[in-house]
């Protein structure tokens, strides 16, 4: 087959064989397959494939589909073609949690040379945002045992903010730091 516009073919393969297809082309995507399986273009080596993958480049004449799978028919659906083909299927099969902050709350500590609890672990935030208040201290961010080596760095009058609801730990190099926080709330 000349593939001058798409061709979409579904082919069924028995466990532990190949099969070899005359199509023309320079793009291959595989559209739908149920297990992976291995292409070769050509006279080119058999390379892993699955479902939602593509090959673009130079012109081949046959496509050899191997499935590997010793127990099971590889069912597939092949998209060939001159020119690049895209395909914006998409299945979701779990439900999507889509989380907004529709809270704030803020507060101030003050960071010595020692670790400090920022901000306890709370899976309702979304989001922290870190103020560094002090004029001329670093402060230090992370987990238990965070230090000036393994921390990272707010400058002075510096922020950071993260998408996490982890406990976060904080340490300054200078005495009586100001530190300010937000935290978005679900």
């Amino acid at each position: 087959m000349t593939a001058r516009r798409l061709e979409v073919q579904d082919y069924s393969i028995a466990p532990n064989t190949e099969i070899s297809l005359t199509y023309r082309g320079d793009y291959f995507r595989c559209l739908d397959a149920n297990i992976a399986f291995k292409v070769g273009l050509g006279d080119d080596e058999f390379t892993n494939f699955e479902k939602g993958l593509a090959f673009e480049g130079s012109e081949f004449e046959i496509i050899r589909i191997k499935n590997t799978s010793g127990v099971t028919t590889l069912n597939i659906e092949i998209g060939v073609a001159f020119g690049r083909i895209d395909d914006n299927r998409l299945t979701i099969t779990e439900p999507i949690v889509v989380r907004s902050g529709d809270n704030i709350d803020n507060g101030k500590v003050t960071v010595g040379t020692s670790e400090i609890l920022l901000v306890p672990a709370n899976t309702d935030r979304t989001g922290l945002t870190i103020f560094n208040n002090h004029s001329t201290g670093i402060l230090y961010v992370g987990t238990t045992g965070v230090s000036a080596t393994d921390g990272i760095p707010v400058q002075p009058k510096g922020s950071l903010s993260i998408a996490n609801g982890g406990e976060v730990k904080v340490i300054g190099d200078t005495a009586s730091m100001d530190i300010r926080y937000l935290e978005e709330l679900v």
